[in-house]
């Protein structure tokens, strides 16, 4: 077996090769500030004790390039940026999935079209969630977190499954994929673009008795905020039958 001694010997002498298994070396070698000088980027690695990662990262770790990027702000269009990196690797797969858990803002009014298919718009609103040291930084106490509110569209028997079971305040987990909707203004012309989610899974995420209670108060309005304090203390019991179609959520 070689030493520990001479296995550094070697690598020394072989500088050319450590930029591409050093991945595999021993913490203590691969930490031991070596940099390679194959190629047009450098990597300078500091040793860290473990751990929360946020406590370990500091300035002087830097990840440098010196070759010259792209600058997407000179006028290029997606297109042509496309066009030069030339063709998608079919080995590698796109991805496109979201999930998401929130209330809904708004009672469902599907929709049916002379085609037959049904579709169903609904709003829902997501509390952001926070790393502790951003919390302390930013004096976020519970219950002040911003919130987002997504698009949603929801075709077929999920539709009609979240028109029957679905109101406004519910508390529900969805899995979908990103898109955008893209048309011209009237107005002045020009392209305009919205993001919206559609959904392909959904499940209701709430107790019968929460689910009785949300009703019961439905002459208040809505408050995101004060309405979704217990989210994190209540069981998840979902409510009504599962959408024909769709799955669990967490299956």
């Amino acid at each position: 077996m070689v030493s520990s001694t001479r296995y550094i010997a070697l690598l020394l002498c072989l500088p050319e090769r450590i930029h591409s298994f050093s991945p595999f070396l021993p913490r203590s070698i691969s930490n031991a500030g070596l940099t390679s000088p194959v190629g047009s980027s450098t990597f300078h690695s500091t040793p860290t004790s473990g751990g929360d990662f946020f406590d370990e990262v500091e300035d002087q770790d830097e990840l440098e390039s010196t070759s010259n990027s792209e600058d997407y702000s000179s006028g290029k269009s997606i297109d042509e940026l496309i066009r030069e990196a030339g063709e998608w690797p079919s080995d590698i797969p796109t991805f496109n999935n979201v999930f998401m858990v929130g209330r809904v803002g708004n009672d469902p009014e599907p929709k049916y079209l002379d085609s037959g298919k049904v579709v169903l718009n609904l709003s829902l609103a997501v509390k952001r969630k926070y790393h502790r040291l951003e919390r302390i930084a930013k004096e976020i106490k519970s219950g002040e977190e911003e919130t987002d509110w997504y698009r949603l569209e929801i075709w077929g028997q999920t539709a009609e499954y979240a028109a029957k079971y679905v109101t406004k305040g519910a508390r529900i987990g969805l899995s979908g994929s990103l898109r955008i909707d893209q048309w011209e203004d009237r107005t002045s012309g020009n392209m305009r673009a919205r993001p919206k989610i559609v959904v392909q899974e959904l499940d209701i995420l709430e107790t019968r008795a929460e689910a009785e209670l949300r009703r019961s108060r439905r002459s208040l309005p809505f408050n995101y905020k004060t309405d979704i304090e217990d989210d994190d203390e209540d069981e998840d019991v979902a409510f009504g039958p599962k959408s024909a179609g769709t799955g669990g959520f967490f299956d």
